[in-house]
């Protein structure tokens, strides 16, 4: 007020002054007009301002004004005016004070809230003139805005501290006080539905037990302003049309320190779907469209399922080229009937093309491999349902951190242009280090590979793994396009050497496999398998009958042929679609070798996105094999289920028959199902809620002779550039004695279903 009240002050006592000198000079002409003390703002910007010209006879009116004018500019504490008689006429000279430059702009006394966001929230910079008025619309904007963020005892001047003799330091002075308390939040006019239920909807609540957990019971602005929006939505998924909220009012009580935010709204009516129509389609019919439709004649009107329809509408003329297709929903009310009748009008345009598929960000992978993903290419009819298909055909590939394919529409032409930029990550490796697994117990490990070798998309592995129970060696090497054909083709080699409760089997082979697309999503693939197996007792009086008997060395010569559809959205991380695999394996006969069989396994899983982030996934897997022309399944081609990959809680292999001493003795045929609630934590965290069952049934047996054993309990993932760490807690359900433990801890690295 102080630097207000001497503004006033000086302007009246100027005005009061020119009426006493300036009586004189009335009519009298302007020769000259001066300008004295502007150092920084220019002349002709206080010219520009004023009315007082040369040539004009002299008016003590137009001096006051000029006066005003000047000040007005906001820049200047002192004005002047100095008038003289000079030959001709009248001498007019402006003398100005100019106010002091903002040197620096600082904040004393904010805790709560960071420096840098309240000199977002300021339109002051330093190397301004000070301006008290917007000095001062400044403070007020800063007390809004902490009381937007529930600060409603917040308290803030100014001053100012001579740095030179025409620079300053303006220095806001800040009391935030406490952050005040939601007390009540008061909803008036609902009818049709009751506060408690409406108050769900609004994420604006007052202070309660939990508040300190979920950060609720302080009023942000813009939360209270989305949760007008929720309401609104609410009532209009409701059927009431005509539902206005009103602006809400925040008061706060200073004896309870505390606010009150009360929110008027009027409901109108409830209105009911009356006809439904569709117009204008030719391309698809409307028994098509209708299929789309959620909403149905006589139900109660609900925004956001027209809003979900038009969406699917517009999707599935999408899928057939028809991008640009407009659907324009019309309501005709009929009060008296408290309904509304809905017209569906359909522009649907012409066929829309792939014009260009531009591809950015890759620096070692060539754009062919990219290319070649794509299940549209440059002139082909746009599909949506393709586009989106090449959008996780990429993402799969494993090569990159992130994938963005935006669609560039030219509608004047119909075409749309195909923008793909990435961000590639590091996929060849080279890594020394070790590890524990709940099987294996601590593991060594050394592995070099390569994801996408020389950038053309080829696969090299090369590992060494080594437990104090088991050894592995790995070299496998894969083309997915072999002759720039969507045909697969590699090769493995490997030696494994594994000890088990009772004996130690040796294991060294090679496969080769080819694989091809046959469908979408489907893939038909071959795998050619020879392994030298040796079986080495170590007790023979500790071993089975059956391990004894497997005594020995024996070879498989094989071929597996499997039909695999793959429509999941990521194959680390999937939140929809599914995998379904069927296999079989025919091993001996024409093929050669020691060992005879066959062994055909069917598995499913599942994944649907349930509520936000949270994803549920189902699995199933059932397997079938036999030893054929009087030669029995070898003991280490049978179905063993417990552990980590199978049912949870359990020792691993623990599950099924056992011998005399307690070994498990495996099956040839099994059933495992898993159910899985995944949910997110933090950023590369998510957590699950896992129910587990499965068994293995013997020769002679069928199918689910013995109850399914069952496991259940939490479990994390740690998605890391190495693959996601699996961490599990299981607990046996149906507890037997022979089972030795109720719970188990599972760790491994990779996926399982």
């Amino acid at each position: 007020m102080r630097v207000q009240t001497t503004v006033v002050f000086r302007l009246l006592l100027c005005l009061a002054a020119g009426l006493i000198l300036g009586a004189g000079w009335e009519g009298l002409a302007v020769k000259e007009i001066n300008i004295q003390g502007n150092r920084k703002i220019e002349r002709q910007a206080i010219l520009h301002k004023i009315q007082t010209k040369i040539g004009q006879p002299f008016s003590q009116g137009k001096i006051d004004q000029d006066i005003k004018a000047i000040y007005a500019i906001g820049y200047f504490e002192n004005i002047k005016v100095d008038v003289k008689e000079v030959e001709g006429g009248l001498s007019v000279t402006y003398i100005v004070t100019e106010r002091p430059l903002i040197k620096k702009i600082t904040f004393s006394g904010n805790k709560k809230i960071k420096t840098e966001t309240l000199q977002e929230k300021i339109d002051l910079t330093s190397g301004s003139i000070l301006n008290p008025y917007l000095v001062k619309k400044n403070v007020q904007g800063l007390a809004q805005f902490y009381r937007d963020e529930g600060y409603y005892l917040v308290q803030i001047s100014y001053r100012t501290e001579k740095i030179s003799e025409d620079q300053i330091e303006l220095i806001f002075d800040i009391q935030e006080g406490k952050k005040v308390k939601i007390r009540q939040v008061i909803i008036e006019g609902n009818r049709s539905y009751s506060d408690k239920e409406l108050k769900k909807v609004l994420k604006t609540k007052k202070r309660g037990l939990f508040s300190f957990i979920t950060s609720s019971g302080y009023l942000k602005k813009d939360v209270l302003s989305q949760d007008i929006d929720r309401l609104e939505d609410f009532y209009l998924n409701h059927g009431f049309i005509h539902v206005a909220i009103g602006e809400p009012k925040v008061s706060f009580d200073p004896q309870k320190q505390g606010l009150t935010i009360t929110i008027p709204l009027s409901e109108g009516d409830q209105y009911r779907i009356g006809k439904i129509r569709i117009e204008g389609n030719r391309v698809i019919s409307t028994s098509q469209i209708y299929l789309q439709l959620k909403i149905r004649e006589g139900e109660i009107f609900n925004r956001a399922k027209l809003r979900q329809d038009v969406s699917a509408i517009q999707d599935l003329y999408a899928n057939q080229g028809y991008l640009f297709t407009h659907i324009l929903p019309m309501t005709n009310e009929i009060p008296e009937e408290k309904k509304v009748d809905l017209t569906l009008k359909i522009e649907e345009g012409g066929l829309t093309y792939v014009n260009r598929i531009k591809i950015s960000g890759n620096v070692k992978t060539r754009d062919k491999v990219i290319r070649r993903e794509m299940e549209v290419q440059e002139g082909d009819i746009f599909r949506s349902h393709k586009v989106r298909q090449s959008y996780n055909n990429i993402n799969n590939l494993g090569f990159f951190e992130e994938v963005n394919l935006d669609i560039q529409p030219e509608p004047e032409k119909n075409k749309v242009d195909l923008l793909i930029k990435v961000k590639e990550r590091m996929t060849g490796q080279m890594s020394i280090g070790g590890g524990y697994s709940s099987v294996d117990n601590f593991v060594g490990t050394a592995e070099i590979k390569h994801g996408n070798l020389f950038g053309l998309g080829e696969q090299l592995f090369l590992s060494a793994e080594i437990s104090s129970r088991r050894s592995t060696y790995d070299l496998g090497f894969t083309e997915p396009w072999l002759f720039d054909i969507p045909l697969s083709a590699g090769f493995d080699i490997y030696y494994v050497d594994k000890e088990f409760d009772a004996f130690t089997k040796t294991s060294r082979g090679g496969d080769l496999r080819l694989g091809y697309p046959v469908a979408e999503y489907s893939r038909l693939s071959g795998t050619y398998l020879y392994e030298k197996v040796n079986i080495k007792v170590d007790d023979p009086n500790s071993a089975s009958y059956d391990i004894r008997e497997a005594e020995g060395k024996s070879s498989t010569s094989s071929l597996r042929l499997s039909l695999a559809r793959d429509s999941r959205d990521n194959r680390i991380k999937p939140t929809s679609g599914s995998l379904n695999r069927i296999s079989f394996q025919f091993a001996g006969g024409f093929l050669g070798g020691s060992n005879y069989f066959t062994k055909t396994i069917l598995e499913s899983s599942w994944h649907f996105p349930i509520w936000k982030q949270l994803v549920l996934s189902l699995h199933g897997k059932i397997g079938y094999a036999a030893g054929y022309e009087s030669r029995p399944l070898p003991v280490f081609e049978r179905f063993y289920v417990g552990g980590l990959d199978t049912v949870r809680g359990y020792r691993d292999r623990s599950i099924g028959p056992k011998d005399e001493r307690g070994d498990p003795l495996g099956g040839n045929k099994s059933v495992v199902t898993n159910v899985e609630f995944n949910f997110p934590i933090y950023d590369i965290i998510r957590g699950v809620i896992f129910w587990d069952a499965g068994n293995v049934f013997v020769e002679g047996e069928e199918f689910f002779d013995q109850p399914l054993r069952m496991g259940a309990g939490l479990g994390v993932r740690f998605f890391t550039p190495i693959g996601p760490l699996r961490l599990d807690w299981g607990r046996v359900i149906n507890y037997r004695p022979e089972d030795k433990s109720r719970s188990q801890i599972h760790f491994a690295i990779g996926t399982y279903f």
